[in-house]
């Protein structure tokens, strides 16, 4: 599946002059508050912040992070996965 960024998407239209940056502003500002929101939302109800710092990023909602967060991102979310996969083998071999 691709996945187009917001600036894209706009391409594909036409715009009177000097609408499309404020659209695309008021847009963006909106996906920073959704990308906030996901993130509160998992972290209150126990979701691992790497995974869903990992998702936002992935699927592009907002402010895209800067290629070093980006891939800060991405390490912890490796390191989580590995993590888990260590629990869930401890547990397949009787342990808690």
């Amino acid at each position: 599946m691709t996945q187009h960024t917001l600036s894209e998407v706009l391409d594909d239209f036409s715009f009177a002059e000097g609408v499309r940056p404020a659209l695309e502003a008021a847009l963006l500002a909106r996906e920073d508050e959704m990308a906030d929101e996901l993130r509160m939302a998992g972290m209150n109800l126990g979701a691992m912040p790497e995974l869903v710092a990992e998702a936002i990023a992935e699927i592009g909602i907002g402010t895209p992070p800067a290629p070093e967060m980006r891939e800060l991102i991405h390490q912890q979310f490796h390191a989580r996965m590995e993590w888990l996969q260590e629990q869930f083998r401890q547990q397949g071999e009787g342990g808690s």
